[in-house]
């Protein structure tokens, strides 16, 4: 049958989610082109990694921040406990610096959970004198969303104290 056309309807096709790019190359962070391997077209179920990728990152949303003001309140307070009734000696602030890291250490985690890699800076400096000063600078590279730091100082006519926990997400 010579000029009978036959109408054919194609299939409809459903949209991937992951566009899909069989045989064609990849862009590498190095400039160069790399062939594109593994590529999922969307025709199968998720792969495993994917589904359990997902739901880690759902479970990230949801977890407990750093909360600056808090812990904030927290160094004050473990700072005035430790070190109200204390006077100045050289030989036992070493010590005593670490005592008080160890105990901002402890209770921040049970804040904060195990999602972060605290860092905590003590500085006791002999007090008393109106001509003494201090000047502490600290400096940490993050991801600006998820972490944090917080600081707090104490004084009293023996002792300057100061101490900052940096928390870094995990």
């Amino acid at each position: 049958m010579a000029g009978v056309g036959i109408l054919r309807e194609e299939p409809v096709r459903k949209k991937a989610s992951v566009p899909t790019q069989r045989g064609r190359r990849a862009w590498s962070p190095h400039g160069k082109m790399r062939p594109r391997s593994g590529t999922w077209h969307g025709d199968e179920e998720l792969p495993d990694m994917v589904k359990n990728a997902r739901k880690l990152t759902d479970s990230l949303a949801t977890e407990v921040r750093f909360d600056p003001g808090l812990i904030q309140d927290v160094i004050d307070m473990v700072l005035t406990e430790t070190l109200a009734h204390e006077t100045y000696a050289a030989s036992k602030m070493g010590v005593m610096s670490k005592r008080v890291s160890d105990v901002l250490k402890t209770r921040i985690r049970g804040l904060c959970g195990d999602r972060f890699k605290l860092v905590c800076i003590v500085v006791i400096t002999e007090g008393g004198t109106e001509e003494s000063a201090l000047h502490v600078t600290s400096q940490c590279v993050w991801d600006h969303e998820r972490d944090d730091f917080a600081s707090g100082s104490f004084s009293n006519d023996a002792l300057h104290a100061v101490a900052t926990v940096f928390a870094i997400h995990c």
